[in-house]
């Protein structure tokens, strides 16, 4: 019984410890390149609303808003 529950708990840890490496990657990655193709980004989901003259702030908006959503995804 207390085998059992041993290797669950090592299972579990093994699981998490991976899904952890995945997400600082995948935020790793957004960290690296999100400024660059923020632009492209931001033009597919809004038009020149967002990405002509005052859509300069929206650029570091939607980097912060992808590296908050990768550290809120690993909790």
């Amino acid at each position: 019984m207390h085998c059992l529950l041993q290797d669950s708990v090592q299972l579990v840890s093994r699981v998490l410890e991976s899904s952890l490496k995945v997400s600082v990657l995948i935020g790793l990655v957004f960290i690296t390149f999100g400024y660059a193709y923020s632009f492209l980004l931001l033009s597919i989901y809004g038009g020149p609303v967002l990405t002509d003259g005052s859509g300069g702030l929206c650029y570091f908006y939607l980097l912060f808003s992808l590296v908050l959503f990768m550290c809120t995804s690993v909790g």
